[in-house]
């Protein structure tokens, strides 16, 4: 997490894996990095973005996952430091591609052909997701997903 910044001068939380002298002559190159998670597709709701991804991850590895960036900061996705504003993922149990994602209701949903995925609650600590099997979003209909007066409206496999 960047606490502060300025023209010479970075203040981060973090840990060091080996021990480092702190000699101000010596200048030793030093690299900071912010990661974002690959996703497929992304939405915002409760100044949040929301996120999915189903295949592999910026490290190789192969993931089916949902993310939550940090409330009020779209820029960190990996800040869990226990408070109410942190980041947020979690795997998904259902195999297959994502297909789509909206808002609904004041929830956050995410589909795959055959299901959608809800993400409810409000805090980190709280958010839960629960599977309905269904008629998902079509692969390559993702552009077909409306939300219109409380009710979602997509291209699924068997039809609108």
């Amino acid at each position: 997490m960047v606490y502060d910044a300025g023209d010479n001068y970075i203040v981060v939380a973090g840990m060091l894996s080996a021990q480092v002298d702190c000699v101000p002559s010596v200048q030793r190159p030093l690299e900071i990095e912010r990661r974002v998670p690959i996703m497929d597709y992304v939405v915002e709701h409760d100044n949040r973005l929301w996120g999915c991804h189903y295949g592999l991850n910026e490290d190789g590895k192969f993931v089916n996952e949902i993310y939550c960036s940090k409330q009020g900061d779209f820029r960190n996705w990996y800040c869990f430091m226990g408070l109410s504003t942190d980041s947020w993922q979690a795997s998904v149990g259902v195999d297959g591609l994502f297909t789509g994602a909206c808002v609904l209701n004041g929830y956050v949903y995410f589909f795959k052909e055959n299901c959608a995925i809800r993400v409810g609650g409000k805090l980190p600590e709280s958010f839960t997701t629960s599977v309905t099997e269904l008629s998902g979003v079509q692969w390559g209909c993702w552009r077909s997903l409306q939300v219109i007066e409380g009710v979602a409206y997509y291209k699924g496999t068997d039809g609108v």
